[in-house]
């Protein structure tokens, strides 16, 4: 092989290497994002869960303080839908951007 040969095969190499790089770059990315999705739906169920407590209480038998968790426990709902909603707009991004 001629140097010159010897430089293409290189710079094809190289070029391979760093596209399978980028490709696992981009795939560890989408990872974290379904990792932090996951956990992000664990938590909302939690949440559901402890607010579905709360709401099948009499109002009747209520405290102020059972008032002021459920209200707690939703606004802490609402911030984890935010967020998840957060989440799924950046994977229509990055998908979108791949097209």
């Amino acid at each position: 092989e001629s140097p010159a040969d010897q430089q293409t095969q290189w710079t094809n190499q190289l070029l391979y290497l760093v596209q399978k790089k980028n490709n696992l770059m981009t795939e560890e990315s989408d990872l974290m994002i379904a990792v932090q999705e996951l956990k992000l739906e664990e938590q909302q169920c939690q949440l559901d869960e402890k607010l579905r407590s709360y709401m099948n209480k009499e109002d009747t038998l209520k405290t102020a303080e059972d008032e002021k968790a459920e209200q707690e426990i939703l606004r802490q709902l609402v911030e984890v839908v935010n967020k998840r909603n957060v989440l799924i707009q950046l994977q229509e991004e990055k998908r979108l951007s791949e097209l």
